[in-house]
């Protein structure tokens, strides 16, 4: 029997909260922290402006309680956007953004190894973009 063809199926929409969009966020957020968080802490322990130039480079800054205290915040956000990212790809929606996000996310957890941190980042990238 010949009937009048279906009418097309309503486009699917977003909706709900955008995961990988906070994904991004907080990574960006914690990686920012990271790369800023030895001269935050040399600002927060030095008494003066030349006190502050010279423990820039010094190797003892990081073995503050300041630093410790901000490692810990960078490593916290960047757990965070791990999170939401692989939420984002529970609920099947994960895209360039989350993606992006998570490897934020492991960049800033791995950020004391940077360069092992970047080689596993591109590593996830390349298994995420080939399934």
């Amino acid at each position: 029997m010949v009937g009048t063809p279906n009418p097309p199926a309503p486009v699917a929409t977003r909706s709900g909260f955008r995961f990988g969009l906070l994904s991004l966020l907080l990574g960006a957020l914690a990686v920012l922290l990271a790369i800023i968080a030895t001269p935050i802490a040399a600002a927060l322990e030095a008494r003066d402006w030349l006190e502050y130039a010279t423990s820039l480079w010094d190797a003892d800054i990081a073995k503050t309680r300041s630093h410790g205290w901000l490692r810990l915040i960078y490593a916290a956000l960047g757990l965070l956007a791990m999170i939401s990212a692989l939420i984002e790809t529970l609920l099947r929606r994960m895209d360039w953004v989350a993606r992006l996000g998570l490897i934020l996310g492991i960049v800033a957890l791995t950020w004391k190894w940077v360069l092992w941190g970047i080689l596993a980042a591109v590593a996830l990238a390349i298994v995420l973009n080939i399934s």
